[in-house]
């Protein structure tokens, strides 16, 4: 073994196919007929896994006729194929492109990007891999999909049907893995599902402007403060620690707000009684109105 808990489990894997002919010449020829070829594709696996799961049930169903030995053999062929043969990260159509098969009673199914984000982010700590502290990998997904955690630990129903979901959504897993590294390794943190679960992400300038305005004076020191300062939205979006509290779109609008240096600046400057202000790290609502103006 190598110390690789990700390596070491497929190696495991493998050995354990090769100790059972019957598995192996299930997963080789269950989806051509019988006929094999040598291969073993995600269909296989999964057809496998249905095979075996209504195997353990007809099994438990026959009670003492089938012996314990055979019932045991199923559940433990059934929990090897649960804990192995994770469903992957689909990026089918080029590189992450398309969606992988998700199960019909998915629970996440109908979430958009915004609050499917928010749900992973909630369970962040059950999905981390212990290998990469303060990172869900594709590793740690595909075995917590698959009914155990990287460690060994046994999945909940939930944590197994959230892995799943993540994994069945190509698209999404390739914009959290780009995140804010714009690197595609296999890993996304915390703050790159935050910045995924933000709703303002999607919208323009203008309307983003529009939401800072609305919650102008949830940024601003008091009610007779006449401007908000880059410090002021770095505490409602969270980057800097702050005793403030914000509601949810004061919060998410100046996270976005700060994604977007080149709009900031442009507020920053603004205008001024002589014509264009001058940068000095605060705005007020005249330079609000101004950007409102000029942009769409």
């Amino acid at each position: 073994m190598t110390g690789d808990t990700y390596h070491d489990r497929m190696t495991m894997l493998a050995r354990e196919i090769t100790r059972n002919p019957e598995m192996a010449n299930v997963l080789d020829g269950i989806t051509n007929g019988g006929e094999q070829d040598g291969l073993i594709s995600p269909d296989d696996v999964q057809e496998t896994m249905a095979l075996y799961a209504a195997q353990n049930v007809f099994s438990n169903s026959r009670g003492m006729q089938t012996g314990l030995g055979g019932m045991f053999g199923g559940m433990r062929q059934l929990r090897m194929n649960q804990e192995y043969f994770a469903p992957q990260p689909s990026y089918t159509g080029g590189a992450y492109g398309g969606q992988a098969p998700r199960s019909e009673f998915s629970p996440y199914a109908n979430d958009s990007k915004e609050d499917f984000s928010n749900k992973v982010l909630a369970r962040f700590g059950a999905l981390e891999d212990p290998n990469k502290p303060g990172f869900i990998t594709d590793k740690s997904l595909s075995s917590v999909a698959g009914g155990y955690h990287l460690d060994g630990r046994p999945a909940t129903q939930d944590e197994m049907e959230i892995a799943q979901e993540m994994l069945s959504r190509g698209d999404q897993f390739k914009q959290l893995d780009q995140g804010r590294s714009g690197k595609l390794d296999g890993a996304f943190s915390r703050d790159d599902l935050g910045d995924a679960s933000n709703k303002f992400r999607a919208v323009s300038d203008h309307d983003l402007v529009q939401v800072i305005k609305d919650n102008f004076r949830q940024y601003t020191a008091g009610a007779n403060d006449g401007y908000v300062n880059v410090n002021e939205l770095k505490e409602a979006a969270g980057v800097i620690p702050s005793d403030r509290t914000f509601n949810p779109d004061a919060r998410e609008a100046a996270a976005e707000m700060l994604l977007r240096p080149g709009l900031l600046r442009e507020l920053d400057i603004g205008i001024s009684d002589s014509g264009r202000g001058v940068e000095d790290g605060r705005f007020d609502i005249h330079n609000l109105d101004y950007m409102l103006s000029n942009t769409k």
